[in-house]
C-alpha cells in the first residue's frame, strides 16, 4: 500500500473519512462547466461526487464516491470540464490524475499519476476543452501546462513561470488565458506555450476560476476579496459582481464558472456550499443548496 492509500485508510479508520454531501447538495462546489444543452456539471472538490443539473436547477444525475476502485475518486476534485461529445472529464487533486466519464457518468478511463513526467502530475488544478476537442491541463506544481487530445493522449506541455491555476481557451484568438492565484495577474500563451500578454496586475485579488465567452468577455472569480471580475477581450476591467457574504449576490470562496446561452453567470459558491445563478450584471436568479 502506497503513503497516500495508507493515510486514506488511516482517516476511515479513526472516522475522519470525507464528507459526502447530500443528495443535490455540496460540500465544497469547486469546478462548475456547462454542456451543449446548458446542463450545469458540478464537481464537489471534498464531496468527491459530479452532480449535473438541468439549466433550472434540477439534479439530472450524480456519481462519485471515495475509494480505490475504477471510477472512485481519492478527492480534491478540482477542474471539470465537458466536451462537444459530452465526455466529462474532472481532476481528481490527491490522485494527481484526470479521469473521464460518459455524459451519463459510466466510468471511461483515468490518465496520470504523480511525477514530473509527460502525461503526469503534481497537483493539477485547472482544465478546460477547446472547441477541437484539446484538452488544457495546469499542472501546478510542475508549473506547466499539459495538452492531450480529446481521448486524453499526451500532446504536449509548454513551462509557466509561477504556479498556474485555472485555463481557458478565447474563442476568437485560440489564445490560452491562465491565472496566477499567487501572482494576481492572467497570462496569455499561444498554441505554442508562448507568453503573449497579460492583464489584471492592478485589479485582481487571487484569481481562481475564468470563463471566456464566445464574444470574448473575460469572467475571473476571485478568492481573496469574494468576487467576479468582468473584462472586456482586451484586458480592460468592465465591472465587479458580489462581496464577501452568504446572503445571495455575495460569495465565500468562489470558484468554477460560467456564462450559458441564455447569458446566466453560473458560479460555484464554493464555502456557500450552493451554485448561484445570475445575469451578468449580477442580479440573482437562483440558487442550487
Amino acid at each position: 500500500m502506497n503513503r497516500l492509500a495508507l493515510w486514506i485508510s488511516v482517516l476511515a479508520l479513526a472516522g475522519c473519512e470525507p464528507e459526502q454531501p447530500p443528495i443535490g447538495q455540496f460540500v465544497d462546489c469547486e469546478g462548475l462547466t456547462i454542456d451543449s444543452e446548458d446542463r450545469i456539471i458540478v464537481s464537489d472538490e471534498d464531496g468527491a461526487t459530479i452532480q449535473v443539473f438541468s439549466p433550472d436547477g434540477e439534479l439530472l444525475a450524480r456519481w462519485g464516491e471515495y475509494g480505490f476502485e475504477e471510477g472512485q475518486f481519492l478527492g480534491n476534485l478540482d477542474g471539470i470540464t465537458v466536451g462537444s461529445d459530452g465526455r466529462i472529464t474532472v481532476i481528481d487533486g490527491r490522485g494527481h490524475r484526470l479521469m473521464q466519464f460518459d455524459r451519463e457518468g459510466k466510468y471511461l478511463q483515468t490518465v496520470g499519476k504523480q511525477g514530473t513526467a509527460n502525461g503526469e502530475f503534481n497537483d493539477p488544478e485547472g482544465i478546460v476543452q477547446a472547441a477541437d476537442g484539446t484538452v488544457y491541463v495546469t499542472d501546478e506544481d510542475n508549473r506547466r501546462i499539459q495538452v492531450f487530445d480529446a481521448d486524453l493522449k499526451f500532446l504536449r506541455a509548454f513551462p509557466v513561470p509561477a504556479d498556474p491555476e485555472a485555463v481557458a481557451i478565447h474563442p476568437k484568438t485560440g489564445q490560452i488565458h491562465v491565472t496566477f492565484s499567487k501572482d494576481d495577474v492572467i497570462g496569455i500563451y499561444d498554441l505554442e506555450g508562448k507568453r503573449v500578454g497579460s492583464y489584471g496586475e492592478d485589479d485582481l485579488d487571487t484569481p481562481d476560476g475564468i470563463f471566456i465567452t464566445k464574444e470574448g468577455t473575460v469572467y475571473v472569480s476571485c478568492s481573496g476579496d469574494d468576487r467576479i471580475r468582468v473584462f472586456d477581450e482586451k484586458g480592460k476591467l468592465l465591472r465587479e459582481i458580489g462581496s464577501f457574504g452568504r446572503e445571495p449576490g455575495h460569495f465565500d470562496q468562489p470558484a468554477g464558472l460560467a456564462v450559458d446561452s441564455k447569458g446566466r453567470l453560473i458560479v460555484a459558491d464554493s464555502d456557500n456550499r450552493r451554485v448561484q445563478i445570475l445575469t451578468t450584471e449580477g442580479k440573482v436568479l437562483s440558487e442550487i443548496k
